[in-house]
């Protein structure tokens, strides 16, 4: 699934629960990417700008976003 629809209508009348789509996030994406952006600043080759406990990982961007969340130009 894409979830476009949700993402692109400017009224909110499509609705998704997108809880279980952070936690796999969560999981699979942001656990691994902390991670390896941690070996890559190790090495050198990734300069972090903000600090870690800045970065908001439990503020997902379907939070603070309102209708639409994406806009087609």
């Amino acid at each position: 699934m894409c979830w476009f629809c949700e993402q692109l209508c400017p009224e909110g009348a499509i609705e998704i629960d997108w809880e279980p789509i952070a936690r796999i996030h969560d999981r699979y994406i942001q656990n691994p990417l902390a991670k390896s952006l941690e070996v890559a600043e190790a090495l050198g080759r990734f300069r972090r700008l903000i600090p870690l406990e800045k970065v908001g990982w439990k503020t997902h961007w379907y939070k603070v976003s309102g209708h639409p969340r994406l806009k087609v130009q």
